[in-house]
């Protein structure tokens, strides 16, 4: 299957599929996520990519919410044009714009639409960064010179060590199975 997974290197996010997204309980964070899960299945849109090149993704967040995605390839971002919490195979109609298709996926569920069984299975996206948010962590300085002494160690800066540990936790609280 000819897809290109090495050309998307974010996420183009602005007022308009934000406000989409968010009308289905969807966060960008959750579309965000499935790329970072098992399993996740990836599949062109032959049907709607006349225009530009469009995907279907299904996948799950961090808590296992299971999601059907439509995104387009834009100036090498990902531009989710529709977001769903995935909850039945027929043809899915022609849309005339993305507030058409939005529409419709808020009404149908994507596995009576997509074979999935054509999809790609967990792609990888090797150049693709996920959006970050600075924050302020106050920590103790015993604490901060422990954690700069362990990323020494491991020859990385310590910010990214801290950023490897609260991922490792967060995923260990909600995968508790797999830790």
């Amino acid at each position: 299957m000819d897809l290109d997974f090495i050309r998307p290197e974010g996420f183009e996010w602005d007022k308009g599929n934000l406000d989409h997204i968010k009308k289905h309980k969807i966060r960008y964070e959750d579309c965000e996520e499935i790329f970072n899960n098992k399993p996740l299945l990836v599949k062109k849109d032959q049907r709607h990519s006349q225009m530009e090149e469009r995907f279907e993704v299904l996948g799950k967040t961090n808590a296992g919410k299971k999601i059907f995605l439509v995104y387009a390839t834009r100036r090498s971002k990902m531009r989710v044009v529709s977001a769903r919490d995935q909850s039945k195979l027929k043809t899915i109609p022609k849309f005339k714009n993305e507030g058409e298709e939005d529409k419709f996926w808020s009404t149908h569920d994507s596995t009576d639409y997509v074979d999935w069984g054509k999809a790609v299975v967990n792609p990888v996206f090797p150049n693709l960064k996920m959006s970050t948010r600075s924050i302020t962590l106050r920590v103790t300085d015993s604490l901060y010179n422990s954690l700069k002494q362990l990323a020494n160690k491991k020859d990385i800066h310590y910010q990214s060590l801290i950023k490897v540990y609260l991922a490792e936790k967060v995923a260990e609280e909600f995968h508790p199975r797999f830790a």
